[in-house]
Formats: structure tokens, sequence, C-alpha cells
């Protein structure tokens, strides 16, 4: 499925705490499907949604850096950390698309983040802003999506379908085996299991 010149770059946005390969499969499911030049993975800084025990900033990023070094399309930026505040979406498209008026932005997320996205900070001018592209995720139905869909559109907003068999991993699952000394295999790429064990990361 092709797609236009001004969505050829993908801002994929969240905690990453840590990156998993539900994240990585996502991205390149996204890059296969819309023809991507270029997937942003942009760490949140002080998410506000989000409980505040996260890991530190540098070890998620190098967390990412390592599990994205075999893809070329896939980059990381610290432009959330780097910004002084909570973290809100709408000032990360205007801190990785100045200078560019035409083109809107695109956006990567899964279809449990969209269900919310009404609460988000200055939500109706991030509808207005950005293209979506959407995960269906287990647990909302396709019924449920489209139903979502319909009222996002009805308001602004270009949302395109990333199908595919996603596997359901959350970032806390990892953490909790962590914590009880269990595996990672098939969750995280072994480089960031490494890592995570090398640092004593999420042990308590």
């Amino acid at each position: 499925m092709e797609v236009g010149w001004s969505v050829r770059e993908l801002i994929f946005g969240g905690t990453f705490d840590p990156i998993h390969i539900g994240h990585l499969l996502a991205a390149e499911q996204a890059v296969s499907l819309y023809k991507f030049n270029k997937v942003i993975f942009v760490p949140a800084g002080n998410p506000w949604m989000k409980p505040s025990n996260i890991e530190s900033a540098f070890h998620r990023i190098n967390m990412i850096k390592l599990a994205i070094s075999s893809n070329p399309a896939f980059v990381v930026s610290d432009v959330d950390i780097q910004r002084r505040g909570p973290t809100y979406m709408i000032d990360t498209l205007a801190d990785l698309n100045k200078g560019d008026q035409q083109n809107k932005p695109c956006i990567l997320m899964g279809s449990d983040i969209l269900n919310d996205i009404q609460k988000w900070h200055r939500y109706e001018d991030l509808i207005k802003s950005s293209q979506f592209f959407v995960m269906e995720r287990p647990g909302f139905s396709k019924k449920g999506v489209e139903l979502l869909k319909r009222e996002l559109v009805s308001m602004g907003l270009q949302i395109n379908i990333v199908d595919g068999d996603f596997i359901e991993i959350s970032a806390k699952e990892i953490r909790q085996k962590i914590s009880k000394g269990l595996s990672l295999r098939s969750l995280v790429p072994k480089s960031v299991e490494n890592y995570i064990n090398k640092n004593k990361l999420y042990k308590s």
C-alpha cells in the first residue's frame, strides 16, 4: 500500500519501559504496509498519563538503540526528554515537524491508546494536525475501533489501520518477569535482555 510523500516518516512515541518485540513488530508492519522511509522512536520524558516511577531516560534510550540497531529505517529521538515538563504529543509534533507547514506528521499508536485520545492535551489540535496509524490491539473489537474511528474522523482526524498478527506483550508483564527472575525469551531482543541484566534494571 503506497502513501504520499507527506507520510514518509512515522513517529512512534511511548514510555518504552522497556522496549519489546511487540513495539518492533508493529513498527515493521507499518513500514511494510505504508512504505515509510523512517520510524522515529520517541521515548517520553515525563509522561503525564503514566506513573512517575519509570526507568531513567538514559537506560530507556540505550535499550531502544540496542533494539533498533539492525534496522536502518529505525531511529530514536530524545526530543521529549530534552524538553522540560510533562510530555505531550502536540509538543513532540511541533518539535519534529519544524519548518514543514504542509505535511501532516504521522503517529503510530495502538487502538487502546486511541480510545483515550480525547483525554490528551490539546487533542483537537492534535487531530487536525496529524495522521494516525492505528494497530488493533487484543481486547478492542473491530466494531469498537470502527465506531471510534467514525467519531474521530467526523472531527477531522485521518486514521489508517495497520493490520497484522501482533504479539500481545506489555512492558508491565516484562518488568514483573524480571522481578521474579523469569526468562524474557521472545519478549525483548537478546541485546536488551543482556543490558537489563548487566545494569540490574527492574529488580525491585
